[in-house]
């Protein structure tokens, strides 16, 4: 009986679900616009902690990042004379994760 049960703990230990992982599948996208005009804002730096990819907006706003692991990530937005802007993007089952936001100008 004895030399049954270490076979049996090492079966049930050798297991492993997959059921919910994501080997970077996921995506994040989102549009920026300026917080008064409601005005697309192109040529914005999008950065996420932890680093995935760096993109810039289109001229409709729009960014995507692709290849994102299962997480949280912090979404930063930079443009020359706009206050830097940040948001949270959740990505679960590598699913797609929206994080838009507003930019208000500096000047």
């Amino acid at each position: 009986l004895l030399s049954v049960i270490p076979l049996y703990f090492l079966t049930l230990s050798g297991c492993e679900s997959t059921t919910g992982l994501n080997n970077g599948d996921g995506v994040i996208r989102g549009n920026i616009k300026d917080s008064t005009s409601t005005t697309n804002l192109d040529s914005v730096v999008i950065t996420t902690t932890p680093a995935t990819s760096t993109v810039m907006t289109n001229s409709s706003g729009n960014y995507i990042i692709s290849g994102v692991e299962d997480g949280t990530y912090t979404v930063t937005a930079k443009k020359l004379g706009y206050f830097t802007r940040t948001t949270t993007a959740i990505v679960i089952d590598a699913d797609t994760a929206i994080a838009n936001t507003r930019m208000m100008f500096t000047g």
